[in-house]
Formats: C-alpha cells, sequence, structure tokens
C-alpha cells in the first residue's frame, strides 16, 4: 500500500469517526427536546380535557337544578351533578355558585357568589370544597331552608322568580401530570403546579303547571 492510500485512509477513517461522532451529538441534543414536546403535548390535551369536564359539570348541574324548580333538594342535585363529572378525575372542586341570572342579562356569577364570597340574600349560595366534599342530603331538611346552607336563595321560593334563569359557576383544580403548563392562581401569579379553570351554564327555571284535582 502506498503512502498516499494509506493517507486517504486515515483520511475517510477520520472523516467517518467525526461523522459518527456529530450524529451522537445531534441525538443528545435532540432527546431531552423531543421529550419536553411529548409532555408538554400530553399536558396540553389533560388541560383542555380538564377544561371540558368543567363545562361539562356546570351545564349538567344547572340543567338539573333548572328543571327542579322549586323542589327542596334543587341545590343538592345540582351539587351531586358536579360531583359525578369528578368521580374518576384528580381534579378538585374548589366552588360552586348556584344563582339567579334575570332575563337579558350576560350571565355572570354575580360578584359575592363568587370565590371567597358569602353568597346573597336572594341572589346565591355558594358552597366551599368542604362543603361539597361532605354534604349530604340531610343537610338541606328544612323547607324554609332556616340553618341550611341554601338559606340565602331557598329553592322552595324560586317559583317567585319564576321568567329568570337559574346559572350554576363552578371552579375546580387541575394538576398537571408534568408541569410544563403555567396556571394562575387566585392572586392572578404564576403557578407550576396547578391550573385553576372556571366555568358556567344558565337554563330558564322551570315550574310544571299544577294539575287540578
Amino acid at each position: 500500500m502506498t503512502l498516499q492510500r494509506m493517507l486517504a485512509r486515515r483520511r475517510d477513517l477520520r472523516d467517518a469517526s467525526s461523522e459518527r461522532g456529530g450524529a451522537l451529538l445531534e441525538l443528545a441534543i435532540s432527546i431531552p427536546i423531543f421529550v419536553v414536546l411529548i409532555a408538554l403535548i400530553f399536558d396540553v390535551g389533560l388541560g383542555f380535557s380538564a377544561a371540558r369536564d368543567s363545562s361539562s359539570a356546570a351545564r349538567s348541574a344547572a340543567r338539573v337544578a333548572a328543571l327542579a324548580g322549586e323542589e327542596r333538594l334543587a341545590d343538592f342535585r345540582a351539587i351531586d351533578a358536579v360531583r359525578a363529572e369528578y368521580t374518576t378525575s384528580g381534579d378538585q372542586i374548589a366552588w360552586i355558585a348556584i344563582y339567579r341570572s334575570a332575563p337579558g342579562g350576560t350571565g355572570e356569577v354575580p360578584i359575592p357568589c363568587r370565590p371567597g364570597g358569602i353568597g346573597a340574600g336572594g341572589l346565591c349560595n355558594v358552597y366551599d370544597a368542604d362543603q361539597i366534599a361532605t354534604l349530604t342530603a340531610a343537610d338541606f331538611s328544612r323547607d324554609d331552608c332556616s340553618g341550611n346552607p341554601d338559606v340565602n336563595w331557598c329553592p322552595t321560593t324560586r317559583r317567585e322568580d319564576d321568567g329568570d334563569y337559574l346559572g350554576v359557576g363552578v371552579w375546580t383544580v387541575h394538576n398537571p401530570t408534568v408541569g410544563l403548563v403555567v396556571g394562575r392562581n387566585g392572586g392572578g401569579e404564576s403557578n407550576m403546579a396547578r391550573v385553576n379553570l372556571e366555568d358556567r351554564a344558565v337554563f330558564a327555571l322551570f315550574f310544571p303547571e299544577e294539575v287540578g284535582p
């Protein structure tokens, strides 16, 4: 083998080794990026699913409560409808507001009925996470709602609001699996650990006509 061929062969070996090294370097750089992208897609997908669950819970609860009309357990049935949407979910229900909405309005949840509020007479009942987790039908026992959690807007008086609408606002906390999606906490600050979701639905109050004897 001539010297020229030996030098050419060494040069080819160096080029091949350099190409392999470059390929390994590119692979080492691309793998973490690929993993992060997959994790981000996964978290975003779960976030959309959580938002869909929140919307579905609000609609189910509003429909149930509106159709219940002046039935004593209207609020309890609405709360139970929200809980049913989250029986297999890892998300938490943080707040439920059941409120009266005037025709032609925006359907927005009134300020006293939003998280941290105490409700308002003739306007809304509010339920925090602890109540939502523990309330039973027995907690809604008095016909006049006195001492019961739905005393502010008692279902048995809702016929007086015939022509109005009933709204349900639902606030939930979604905990991302990976945590790459940045949410906002109650104070508006960034929070990598959770995403706060809010949804509402409004339905016309329904009162079936009383059938005579």
